[in-house]
């Protein structure tokens, strides 16, 4: 596990496979969390933030010789964050910038704490390669400075009961790099490591800091991703779920002069990436390291797709230290395949529209690790761009991580794919005023078999389907859906009828008043009680298990007008249907009969909304409204006034958007639902237009109808 902040300064940020919490801090990021489920956010960080048994730390890339802790700045960190072991290796190995990790700096700092009756003589000890010290409350208490192997130094102080701030210099020039610190006193158990004795207590600092456009990836695991301010890209599994390249990195041997010598098969490592970083791929999987740090006798294979859309003339670009050769459709496009320090060749091709394979080979024996691939043609509008950021690679990942994802944009425009698995997006990603764009890419409505995949949560903004359907438009494949405050929301590749109470979380209710049918006969819905007996269409009398309650204001229905119930007069759909006039949520569904019947059966569910026609069935202003909710072992068809409606179906995603102590109280009592869910709907259902137009062609007023 890892806590780590960016600090000043654009980041490239990769998690460890446990569940880390990653912020970028100052700059415009790249935070990758890879395995487990993680924490990560665009802006947020800084030392206040830090959890209890954490050290802050700040990190320093140098770019000459140190030979004393004196060296390191006060200010202006390449990266910062928490921790809670003194792994010099695994910072240098996430932060080094400078392209050699054997010459940097670090400060780690906090506050210990001395219990009751613990007061007395502290000794401390750094055992480090190269120099350390330790100060606490300001004072030096261990002084290894200087440039040494693996050297043990140390020191006492009186300490009495209470906090006391620490502060741990560290620095690194060449060879190797260590650092171990220990303490011993009345409040430990003998001689420990520092975070192994508890005396460690809450980072204690204040660093501002500025909002960055970010870019955050949770890979494998249920993540949590805060853009917070800024236009951020939020990606819940794979970063490189987008578009990209896979890639063969093998490790070859000292006699390797040519891409001829990378092998066909048999990898040391494969995956997917969305950049060509030849670097990053060998420092992370090479064997062969020059210096301790640079990696040398490697090849690698990057194979992907790409697509053109106007045919003419393109121009590739190889820059490369040693040699590579670039292929389309199998076709050496580019060739520069030799030992040769770096050095930029290039070449031309005519590609008419469509896709086409394209593979880059490289090889590294020693020296420098150089690979540009660059492209220009009718696409990129004649100028040279990165092959990458060309907008010419159309291959996704094959095998994308996956996880349950919590995805929030926070301020800007952002965009916003959840991935595989379950991925909720959160409200306060969206709106921002007029001008701000936030963009779902993925998001995956129910499936065939019936299941809720991901959810959104629009419920601060549309609480009804009623109000959802004026603010949004169709734009080709898309979903614009304009917010109050002037703000849009764009989903890609989805359709109004691929939203609905389940997976926007709005639970249909009665209004108070509404009569339901007991076993000892009509009952105001605000007098039940649980336990209560209520006649059920399918299963007869059936005992209330659950009662919520929504009351809302004026003021509230004046912000929200899609909150106003529905009046259904008496007779509106048919003689006695209902005997009369009913209040219900605009999403509450109502049994319906269609007048011939389809596939799925002659009864469906519909909300109320859709049965609005302007008179006998409208919605209303009141200046006040109670909603009621009543819950039974399963979905029910339940009666009032000689009309058939629903029970209420708590969807796990529904879950979500409930009050905190209704969703306590409901899952005490089905706990079930957090894992199985509650089960399918009596009857199934049908929304948005599609509803509409079931109702208003294959239904007459006298088929709406309880069915009693």
């Amino acid at each position: 596990m890892a806590t780590i902040d960016g600090g000043v300064g654009q980041d490239s940020l990769t998690g460890t496979d446990a569940a880390d919490s990653i912020s970028g801090g100052t700059g415009s990021d790249t935070l990758d969390g890879a395995g487990g489920n993680d924490t990560l956010r665009g802006d947020a960080g800084g030392p206040g933030d830090g959890p209890p048994g954490f050290l802050f730390f700040e990190f320093f890339n140098f770019a000459f010789n140190p030979d004393t802790v004196d060296d390191i700045p006060t200010s202006g960190a390449d990266a910062f964050g928490f921790v809670d072991d003194f792994d010099v290796d695994a910072l240098a190995a996430l932060y080094d910038s400078e392209g050699n990790s054997n010459q940097f700096g670090i400060r780690y700092k906090g506050t210990i704490e001395i219990g009751a009756g613990d007061a007395g003589t502290y000794t401390f000890s750094t055992a480090s390669d190269d120099g350390s010290k330790v100060f606490i409350d300001g004072v030096e208490v261990v002084d290894n400075d200087g440039l040494h192997g693996v050297r043990t130094r140390s020191g006492t102080i009186d300490l009495t009961e209470g906090t006391h701030d620490i502060e741990i210099l560290f620095f690194e020039n060449s060879g190797g790099e260590s650092l171990v610190v220990n303490v011993s006193g009345p409040g430990t158990s003998g001689t420990q490591d520092l975070f192994a004795s508890g005396l460690v207590g809450d980072p204690d600092d204040n660093t501002e800091v500025t909002p960055g456009n970010d870019v955050l990836i949770g890979g494998d695991g249920d993540d949590q991703l805060f853009g917070e301010e800024g236009d951020d890209s939020l990606a819940g599994d794979d970063g490189a779920a987008g578009t990209g390249l896979n890639f063969e990195f093998y490790n070859v041997g000292s006699d390797i002069d040519s891409v001829n010598d990378i092998p066909e098969t048999g990898a040391d490592a494969t995956g997917f990436v969305s950049e060509i970083d030849i670097v990053g791929l060998a420092t992370a999987n090479g064997t062969v390291f020059a210096n301790g740090s640079n990696p040398e006798q490697f090849g690698i294979r990057y194979s992907g797709e790409i697509t053109i859309t106007t045919g003419g003339t393109y121009t590739f670009e190889l820059t490369s230290d040693d040699g590579a050769v670039i292929y389309i459709d199998g076709v050496p496009v580019v060739s520069d395949d030799s030992l040769h320090a770096p050095r930029t060749v290039s070449d031309t091709t005519t590609l008419t529209p469509g896709s086409y394979t394209i593979t880059i080979e490289y090889f590294e024996r020693t020296g420098l690790n150089v690979l540009g691939v660059a492209v220009s043609g009718p696409d990129t509008g004649g100028s040279l761009v990165e092959l990458t950021d060309s907008g010419l690679v159309t291959s996704t990942n094959p095998s994308p991580a996956e996880g349950d994802d919590t995805l929030d944009g926070g301020a800007g425009s952002d965009t916003l794919t959840g991935g595989a698995g379950a991925d909720r997006f959160e409200a306060t990603s969206f709106g921002g005023g007029a001008g701000v764009e936030d963009v779902v890419t993925d998001f995956q409505p129910r499936v065939s078999g019936g299941d809720i995949v991901d959810f959104i949560n629009l419920e601060p903004f549309f609480d009804r389907f009623s109000d959802l359907e004026d603010a949004a438009t169709q734009s080709g494949a898309d979903l614009l859906v304009t917010l109050p405050d002037g703000a849009v929301i764009r989903l890609q590749d989805v359709t109004i009828s691929d939203l609905e109470t389940a997976n926007t979380g709005v639970p249909p209710c009665f209004a108070t008043g509404t009569p339901i049918t007991t076993v000892i006969g009509p009952r105001r819905i605000e007098e039940i009680a649980v336990g209560d007996l209520v006649v059920t269409q399918d299963h007869g009398p059936q005992p209330v298990r659950w009662i919520g309650r929504r009351h809302l204001t004026g003021a509230e229905l004046r912000a929200a007008p899609a909150f106003r119930p529905i009046r259904i007069r008496r007779g509106a759909l048919g003689p006695g249907r209902p005997a009369r006039d009913i209040v219900v949520s605009p999403q509450h569904r109502l049994l319906v009969r269609r007048a011939e019947p389809l596939a799925d059966g002659v009864e469906i569910l519909v909300p109320a909304v859709h049965l609005v026609n302007g008179s006998s069935i409208r919605q209303i202003d009141v200046e006040e409204v109670t909603y009621h909710h009543l819950l039974f072992d399963r979905h029910e068809i339940v009666f009032s006034d000689g009309l058939a409606s629903e029970s209420f179906h708590p969807g796990a995603q529904t879950l979500g958007s409930m009050d905190h102590a209704a969703r306590l109280e409901l899952l005490a009592l089905f706990p079930e639902l957090l894992h199985k869910g509650y089960g399918t709907t009596a009857r199934p259902e049908r929304r948005g237009r599609e509803a509409r137009h079931l109702v208003s062609t294959r239904c007459t007023s006298a088929a709406l109808r309880y069915m009693g």
